[in-house]
């Protein structure tokens, strides 16, 4: 699916970033329950179209945090 494709599945979209010359930061949903009670996700997906990160949270409010931390290390240059 192309990047532009991507701002049609807000359905269960909690956040969403696209960071100019580095790509896609992307929090959602999981719907189903993950192991360890993991019910949201956040994916970094480089400008070369790989996932460059994955991580999961228990609760909209960490998985916000999350988002935000990621967010902030992207725009640093950071390791993730």
């Amino acid at each position: 699916m192309s990047r532009m494709n991507w701002s049609k599945l807000d359905n269960n979209q909690v956040c969403k970033d696209i960071i100019e010359g580095k790509g896609l930061l992307s929090t959602i949903h999981l719907i189903v329950e993950h192991p360890g009670g993991m019910l949201y996700e956040t994916m970094f997906f480089a400008m070369d179209n790989e996932i460059n990160g994955q991580w999961r949270y228990k609760t909209e409010e960490e998985a916000r945090e999350g988002h935000a931390e990621i967010y902030a290390k992207i725009l640093n240059g950071e390791e993730l």
